[in-house]
């Protein structure tokens, strides 16, 4: 509640994604503040299936897939429900890029369908994702 309170007092909904790790979480931030984006775990189809019986609607779920790469199935499922996904690379991905910056680690996890990767290797992800948007000609006002 008090996140909640902080969210609204400086009023950054709009840039707010509410971290919970269980199920229970999540649905208590969303009758709290229905209107703030929750991320929420989604490692599994009944995990998108149980927090939609709780009352969240998928528009404002932001599923964390993990810290391994899930089956590109899930990322399938979950953005043809206009989900986007947060893949935590913290750990062995992280360790493995940097033991292998020639395999373009983070540059695949997205071509993949990972949205968000939550990294401790900054500058590497940085780097692979900037080649990404470049070979994907992607531009945005938000991305310079």
């Amino acid at each position: 509640a008090k996140v909640i309170e902080k969210v609204k007092q400086y009023k950054v909904e709009g840039n707010s994604i509410i971290i919970t790790y269980t199920a229970n979480q999540a649905q208590e931030v969303h009758q709290l503040a229905p209107d703030l984006m929750i991320s929420a775990s989604v490692q599994k189809k009944a995990e998108l299936k149980r927090l939609n019986s709780l009352g969240i609607p998928s528009d404002k779920i932001v599923a964390f897939v993990g810290v391994s790469a899930p089956d590109k199935e899930l990322y399938k499922y979950l953005h043809d429900k206009g989900i986007a996904t947060i893949l935590g690379t913290m750990g062995n991905i992280d360790k493995s890029s940097i033991a292998n910056p020639a395999k373009n680690v983070y540059y695949h996890l997205v071509n993949n369908g990972a949205d968000i990767l939550s990294s401790d290797n900054i500058g590497q992800a940085a780097e692979q994702l900037d080649k990404f948007r470049y070979n994907k000609k992607i531009s945005s006002a938000y991305v310079n």
